[in-house]
């Protein structure tokens, strides 16, 4: 019996990142739900404007191709690994041009989970032919999630080992130009790894937002970081004065130029700003193995803001103490699933240290509060017992809001970070409310019990004296069962003895026949399976808010 796929693709306008509101209108954004089931291989796509590239003939000469994977939060899998073979760029049918292999290998394991705290992963960066391309073709040997219902169950594969993915237009590829390909993953709600009846095993059901971006939008993302080996220092003049290094990117994936800035900072083995030698020359080496922030450039280089020298590992916690001014330290509370032993951990600051609220906008030490979740990049001491800080993410506030409480201008939400502590955010009238990957949310709606992501302003929380929140984040609820039911005039389903509210906007995908496609409210019938995700109703928990619904195979 084959196995094969099916898939929906259409634009979304809808952003992810906090990193990106410089350029939303500029990025173009598919959305691509990836089905796999028994059956034959049927293409389809929604009809419409909006794509990059046009039917001309393609162009002549060289363009670059930069390609991206990244995720999003995934509560039920501690890790997601799959083993990638392939990246092809596939041009339009009758073009009389061949596929273009942008990555090729015998099999490259990454974790997709790791990548899903404001950074993303580089897997390749190739100089290909200039022209008109219409896929993007993935190759994929090997799925393997750890953590999630299908720990223990036989994962149903790709028998081909390709993945296409179908933008509704063509996109361009033009000469001396960048074009970024951002495959981003939303784990939580769309990796469904799940019972396939009662086979006892599981279906990879991913949904892949691709952003296609030229130079002046991807610029404006957050910056990358790389890890690999020197290969080679650059002295472009001959004149002993480095202004980088080809960086070896591991899993056969190429080489790199990294340049050096005036004010990148280098940091030695044991985490510390490093000194130049006699002779003027950074702290590096070739062979050295090294862990590399900053950003492509619209030329191809990346352009180092920070350099790190060996081995960087990454903790994850929430800040227990305010900075010590004396020492230049503070107590970290580990999240669970950390790799020391120990449950804190002291964090030592340097002058060197970057301390940044989200991705990149830089802060002080100021900012590190009590109750702050952070994500830290350094260097561990032999006895474990303390952090070099290299770089201080400060993450938004996330977990149970247990109390809602008027306030002058806004209200104050109690969040429950720990089993041991809650912090109070302050929420100014007006702050935009959103459900994590679905649009905005009612302020109804926002009650006790609710799993949140409070983004922090901290300008504000300084001149207030009180964290502040800029943006709430709310975790979404899911529902499944058969309608048995149906209100049109109140667009509403009765689903496990729920009332369904199907917002005006909601995403409706019909996934029961053997084309999957974008339906509307109108075509659910009365004993279809779907899968909502929204939000149940404050006060009453037999009514449910739906923003996506699926309806789902018998």
């Amino acid at each position: 019996m084959n196995l094969s796929f099916f898939f929906q693709v259409w634009y979304d306008s809808k952003t992810n990142s906090s990193c990106k509101e410089a350029h939303d209108m500029k990025t173009l954004r598919y959305f691509f739900l990836i089905i796999l089931s028994f059956s034959v291989v049927v293409f389809t796509a929604c009809g419409g404007s909006g794509g990059s590239g046009s039917q001309s003939s393609s162009s002549s000469g060289i363009g670059t191709v930069a390609v991206y994977l990244a995720d999003g939060p995934a509560d039920e899998y501690e890790e997601l690994w799959i083993t990638l073979t392939e990246v092809a760029l596939i041009p339009p049918e009758g073009s009389g041009r061949s596929n273009v292999i942008v990555y090729q290998s015998e099999g490259y394991k990454v974790d997709l989970l790791s990548y899903r705290d404001d950074e993303d992963f580089l897997l390749t960066l190739k100089q290909i032919p200039a022209g008109i391309y219409k896929k993007i073709r993935l190759g994929i040997s090997d799925i393997d999630p750890v953590g999630g219902p299908c720990t223990d169950m036989e994962i149903i594969k790709l028998p081909s080992g390709k993945i296409d993915l179908l933008p509704r237009e063509t996109f361009e590829v033009e000469p001396g130009e960048i074009l970024a390909i951002r495959l981003d993953i939303d784990a939580n709600k769309s990796i469904n790894l799940h019972a396939a009846g009662n086979s006892e095993k599981c279906i990879f059901r991913p949904v892949v937002f691709v952003d296609i971006e030229e130079p002046v939008e991807w610029q404006l993302r957050c910056p990358r970081i790389l890890r690999g080996k020197i290969a080679e220092l650059i002295d472009i003049d001959d004149d002993s004065d480095i202004e980088g290094f080809k960086l070896e990117l591991p899993g056969k994936r190429g080489t790199l130029d990294v340049y050096l800035a005036d004010d990148t900072v280098i940091f030695n083995d044991d985490g510390l700003p490093a000194l130049e030698d006699d002779d003027g020359l950074p702290a590096l080496e070739e062979g050295q193995s090294v862990w590399v922030r900053g950003r492509l450039d619209s030329e191809g280089h990346f352009q180092a803001s920070e350099v790190v020298v060996g081995d960087v590992i990454i903790l994850k916690g929430s800040v227990e103490s305010a900075v010590d001014e004396q020492y230049d330290t503070f107590s970290l509370a580990l999240d669970p699933g950390q790799p020391v032993i120990d449950s804190t951990i002291s964090v030592a600051l340097s002058d060197g240290t970057l301390i940044l609220v989200g991705c990149e906008n830089e802060t002080d030490r100021s900012a590190i509060k009590p109750g702050m979740p952070a994500r830290i990049a350094g260097k561990l001491s032999i006895k474990g017992q303390l952090l070099q800080a290299v770089v201080v993410f400060l993450r938004p506030i996330s977990g149970e809001l247990i109390s809602i409480e008027p306030a002058v201008l806004g209200i104050d939400l109690v969040i429950k970070v720990n089993e041991n502590s809650s912090v109070t955010v302050f929420l100014p009238d007006h702050t935009p409310i959103s459900l994590v990957g679905d649009g905005e949310v009612p302020i109804g709606l926002l009650c006790e019990g609710r799993y949140v992501y409070a983004v922090i302003d901290h300008e504000q929380s300084e001149q207030l004296s009180i964290l502040t929140a800029s943006e709430i984040k709310v975790q979404f609820d899911h529902l499944s069962g058969l309608v048995d039911d149906i209100d049109e005039s109140e667009r509403t389903l009765v689903v496990d003895s729920k009332t369904v509210y199907v917002q005006d906007n909601a995403t409706i995908l019909d996934l029961s026949g053997n084309v999957d496609k974008l339906t509307i409210f109108e075509k659910i019938e009365v004993g279809n399976k779907v899968n909502c995700f929204g939000l149940e109703d404050c006060s009453d928990d037999n009514e449910f808010y739906a923003f996506v619904i699926l309806i789902a195979e018998d």
